[in-house]
């Protein structure tokens, strides 16, 4: 006699608990993508370049009249001081003062706003630079040189290799038996592998039609894992 050991097998699929698109912020054309599918990204690395000549137009627009403002600031501030005091010796009225005044504070609220307009300017002059913000593999590209993208229009899809899990929906009766920290063996048809897998979530719901639960696993990085590998999970008995 030999005992064999009992399993219940729970399909699913590899996924990546951090998975992104990366998207357009403004309206422009597309002038140079540096990445491929499958290529690994690190922080900082720049991934799209869009067409920034209208961005520099603008911005170049912002700061000449930021400087036109500035002039006209610096000349009612001269003006104000010059009133003022010739009001102080009783050589001006009052109602010249308080018109030097208030052209001195609309020209000061004049600045603060084309000031904001400048750093508006080149603030969406530095979307035209789409850059990583964290390591990931690029999944794929949706977009070529010479398009056109407005905002959150989807460019890239990438994804964190070093997080990757196993979703995997499990019969209740079989579910109401596991726990979160548990380690199971997990199949990788594809590469003809079995991999650890550490249970991290049960959802407590239950499909009425399946009647499953949902379980979602841990498992360890490996540079041949790809998100949406078929994959089955093997639960004691």
């Amino acid at each position: 006699l030999e005992q064999i050991p009992r399993f219940e097998e729970a399909t699913g699929s590899i996924q990546s608990k951090q998975a992104t698109d990366v998207a357009a912020q403004i309206q422009s054309r597309v002038k140079a993508i540096h990445v491929k599918s499958g290529e690994l990204i690190k922080p900082g690395q720049l991934l799209i370049t869009l067409d920034a000549e209208t961005l520099q137009a603008r911005s170049a627009q912002a700061n000449e009249n930021l400087n036109v403002i500035n002039a006209r600031l610096v000349n009612a501030k001269l003006h104000h001081e010059r009133i003022r005091n010739l009001y102080r010796k009783e050589s001006a009225t009052l109602a010249a003062l308080e018109q030097a005044d208030a052209d001195y504070q609309s020209l000061k609220s004049q600045y603060a706003a084309a000031q904001q307009l400048v750093n508006e300017a080149r603030h969406i002059q530095d979307y035209s630079q789409i850059k990583a913000g964290s390591v990931a593999r690029v999944i794929d590209r949706f977009v070529e040189p010479g398009d056109v993208v407005s905002p959150g229009m989807k460019l890239l899809a990438v994804y964190d290799p070093q997080s990757l899990r196993i979703d995997a929906y499990v019969r209740e009766s079989v579910a109401v038996g596991l726990s979160i920290g548990q380690t199971l063996e997990a199949c990788i048809d594809a590469l003809n592998t079995t991999v650890p897998a550490t249970i991290t979530e049960i959802v407590p719901s239950a499909t009425p039609g399946a009647r499953s639960v949902l379980i979602k696993t841990r498992i360890e990085h490996r540079p041949d894992m790809v998100p949406g590998l078929f994959a089955r999970i093997r639960i004691p008995q």
